[in-house]
């Protein structure tokens, strides 16, 4: 049985969750998600009461007249989640949506703004433009999403090298956003962390004073600030590079294996080990 559409239709977006077009096409017609779904499982057409189950979404894309592949962006990517954000509030013509898109950052490169509200407009920060479109790169071809473990560790290590160089700019005024803050710095970070030559260095069997002088240095070109400002960062970075190196050594000696992976780094150094042969010793 297929249900006819609801009166008054409402456009739906890329990658919007269920739950917000129900509430926007509700709301729409004068009634409530609440109420369209008790009805439902009194005609006994919707028997789950799971908010994600496959039921639901099959009955709200034929009460909204929508494609199949409406509601089919998965919510997780490589393992990572892919949580719903808002979307810019431009694209969606002034509605509020929520929407899964992991191959967007927290920028609308369309309309130079903030997804999040209150959509803040960033056309006098070009650094932030030029990290959005960075992120997108590093989104497809090295499938990086925004709440991966890669974007989290260059996220805390960017706090701690503030300020980034994209709200030091003297034209540029406080944002009152620390993600945005501080994105352009994580996006340079994450591209690192992500590198295989960078892995493979940092991870090598160097002394472990050349591979953190390795580190300090890339780390500190990346952000784009003076070595002095940096030195949290370093020592946190390290911290995390250094017990990959063990959990690396640790697997090379047969005491781990690859399936019990310290953290999403661990692909890209096997990717760089297999591509180089042998570790490299840094500068």
């Amino acid at each position: 049985m297929t249900l006819p559409p609801l009166p008054l239709r409402v456009p739906t977006y890329p990658g919007e969750t269920v739950d917000s077009f129900a509430h926007r096409a509700a709301a729409a017609n004068h009634t409530t998600i609440t109420d369209i779904e008790a009805g439902l499982r009194q005609q006994r057409l919707l028997t789950s009461r799971a908010r994600s189950h496959h039921q639901r979404a099959t009955l709200w894309r034929e009460l909204g007249d929508l494609p199949p592949h409406a509601f089919t962006t998965p919510a997780t990517l490589n393992g990572h989640p892919v949580p719903a954000r808002p979307l810019c509030r431009h694209c969606a013509g002034g509605d509020a949506v929520l929407a899964r898109l992991p191959q967007f950052g927290l920028i609308c490169l369309h309309h130079q703004c903030t997804h999040d509200p209150p959509h803040t407009p960033i056309a006098h920060l070009p650094g932030l433009l030029h990290a959005e479109r960075r992120f997108r790169h590093l989104h497809r071809t090295r499938a990086l999403v925004l709440d991966s473990p890669a974007m989290g560790i260059a996220r805390d290590t960017a706090r701690l090298a503030y300020p980034p160089r994209a709200t030091t700019h003297h034209h540029s005024p406080p944002i009152g956003l620390p993600a945005v803050m501080i994105y352009r710095s994580q996006v340079a970070i994450a591209a690192l962390l992500t590198d295989h030559t960078f892995l493979h260095t940092a991870c090598s069997t160097a002394p472990a004073p050349h591979r953190r002088r390795y580190l300090a240095t890339r780390l500190t070109r990346a952000v784009g600030t003076h070595r002095n400002n940096t030195g949290r960062a370093v020592q946190h970075l390290w911290r995390i590079i250094d017990t990959l190196t063990d959990y690396l050594r640790a697997v090379d000696s047969g005491h781990r294996t690859y399936t019990e992976a310290f953290h999403e780094l661990l692909p890209y150094y096997a990717d760089a080990s297999q591509a180089v042969g042998t570790a490299t010793n840094p500068a």
